[in-house]
């Protein structure tokens, strides 16, 4: 999720804001992908990752997204849909 930052906002309730529902699932610590992570994530960020990858409460989650919503405003809501979130839909009250 994304939103925008209270003191940026000229209205707190229609703040900017980008939010997608997602299926969560665990990269588990022994498997190909949980090395491959850990090394974008060590020649990105540097040592602090040697550090976190040896804490037992240190977990890798693959977030896809399913759905989402995007708000720029007042009226101005849109849902985010489609295999590929392709689809925008601009929503209305009825």
């Amino acid at each position: 999720m994304f939103i925008e930052n209270e003191q940026e906002a000229k209205e707190i309730f229609a703040r900017t804001r980008l939010i997608f529902a997602c299926e969560a699932e665990v990269i588990e610590r022994d498997s190909a992908a949980w090395e491959e992570r850990m090394q974008q994530f060590s020649e990105k960020f540097g040592e602090l990752m040697g550090v976190l990858k040896e804490l037992k409460d240190f977990h890798l989650f693959r977030l896809t997204p399913r759905s989402g919503s995007y708000v720029r405003g007042f009226a101005q809501a849109y849902a985010i849909e489609g295999e590929e979130l392709d689809q925008v839909r601009h929503l209305r009250t009825q």
